[in-house]
Formats: C-alpha cells, sequence, structure tokens
C-alpha cells in the first residue's frame, strides 16, 4: 500500500489494524470509513485543529492558514494531541525536534500541504528526530535530506516507546 508502518498495530502485512479492519488507503482521493484528516490529509481535506508553516511567515503570527509560522519547529512545539500541521511550498532549512505525542486515535498530524512539495534540510544534523518516547505522528508528503550520519533519528537516548509513526 506504499505506507511505511513503524508502529506496533500494523499486520505482517502492513494491511491492518490490531482489530483486523483495513488500513487507510491514503493518496486514493476518497475519504473512506475510518479516514480522517489526520491520517489521510489528502483524501479527506484539512483539520480543524490545524497550525500552518510557510517559507513566506513569521513564528511571531498566530500559525492560521493567513498568517502561517516560519518554522516547522516552532509548530510542532505548540501542537496537542489530535491538531495537524501543514507545511506550505519550499525547503526548509531546520532540524525539527519532536518530544511531545500524539494519542491513540489522536495523533499529531505533521503534513505538506495539499499538492505542494515540501522538503526539509537538517544540515549536518538529523533533518527529524524524537526525543524520548514519542508516538502517534503520522508524517505525510514531506521529503527529508541531511549530510550528517542520520537524516531521520527516532528513539535517539535510548527510548524504546517510539511507536505508530507512519511515513507518507
Amino acid at each position: 500500500d506504499g505506507d511505511a508502518d513503524v508502529g506496533a498495530d500494523a499486520d505482517a502485512d502492513g494491511d491492518a489494524g490490531p482489530d483486523g479492519t483495513a488500513a487507510p488507503v491514503c493518496g486514493d482521493d476518497t475519504c473512506e470509513a475510518g479516514e480522517s484528516c489526520g491520517e489521510c490529509p489528502e483524501d479527506c481535506g484539512l483539520c480543524a485543529d490545524a497550525l500552518f508553516v510557510a517559507t513566506t511567515g513569521d513564528d511571531g503570527n498566530p500559525g492560521t492558514e493567513a498568517e502561517p509560522f516560519r518554522t516547522i519547529q516552532h509548530a510542532v512545539g505548540l501542537v496537542d494531541p489530535g491538531d495537524a500541521i501543514y507545511v506550505r511550498v519550499g525547503t526548509y532549512a531546520e532540524r525539527v525536534r519532536v518530544e511531545r505525542s500524539g494519542a491513540e486515535g489522536s495523533p499529531i498530524t505533521l503534513a505538506a500541504y495539499p499538492g505542494e512539495e515540501v522538503l526539509v534540510d537538517g544540515g549536518t544534523d538529523p533533518a527529524l528526530q524524537t526525543s524520548g518516547a514519542v508516538a502517534f505522528w503520522p508524517v505525510a508528503g514531506l521529503g527529508f535530506q541531511g549530510q550528517g550520519r542520520y537524516t531521520l533519528l527516532l528513539g535517539w537516548g535510548g527510548a524504546s516507546e517510539n511507536s505508530h509513526w507512519v511515513l507518507r
């Protein structure tokens, strides 16, 4: 199905959750039963509790679609379970460090704005890194690059409780 499910809730084929129901099929342009804006923003539209980031934004802004933040990191520091962050087109030269978790049924979504290309360039640092035990973060449509040892560093610091990360 094209999804990389790092969580413990996928079956051996990655096609079903723990209750045996079919996993969402994101990117098919249909918001089907079981899908939500947090799981399939490309199919189901933007989430109501969302923050926005744009290369033209400012971290002093309220993070709305009309007045977005400038950095992904600023938005990541403000979200709660059930929230979403939509990143507008462009290259973001920053390391994104995630320190808080979503929850089962209320993930924190980090997604490219529908139809736009986003690249996070961590430089010599990981472009995306967790700190401590962090779970329930679907990430959709973002590209990551870096020149350091790791581009993505999930589970740093001996935290084995990092789970339910879905990268699309």
